[in-house]
């Protein structure tokens, strides 16, 4: 079993995909070596994707506060834009006070080319 997210067509290959992640060690870029027991599984219907982002809000150690990290180059496997193409991939610090300004969040919406009703 190759990573944590699996795209299947019938319910019969969800129920025998999901028999088999249910305390499988899971080891990914984000876990230790040792990975991680999978204790359950989320199940979601297909959809069509025209676009995807990566972005995540994260502890942000050196500034004891939080971090926004994005990217245009989303998917799953952005430890491989990290490692391809570092300039792909931006960081913006978030005051913990103050939170993420309209400005802040209109110059992220801007750097992943989000226009129109979406950035408003």
């Amino acid at each position: 079993m190759k990573g944590g997210v699996h795209i299947l067509k019938e319910p019969a290959q969800v129920f025998e995909k999901t028999k088999g992640m249910i305390g499988y060690n899971l080891i990914t870029h984000q876990t230790t070596a040792a990975g991680l027991p999978v204790k359950s599984v989320l199940v979601h219907e297909g959809v069509d994707i025209e676009k995807e982002f990566y972005f995540a809000f994260l502890h942000d150690r050196p500034n004891q506060g939080l971090c926004c990290v994005f990217s245009k180059k989303g998917g799953m496997d952005i430890e491989k834009v990290a490692e391809e193409d570092p300039a792909a991939i931006h960081t913006k610090q978030i005051c913990i006070e103050k939170g993420m300004s309209a400005d802040e969040a209109f110059d992220v919406c801007d750097k992943l080319g989000i226009t129109g009703p979406m950035r408003d």
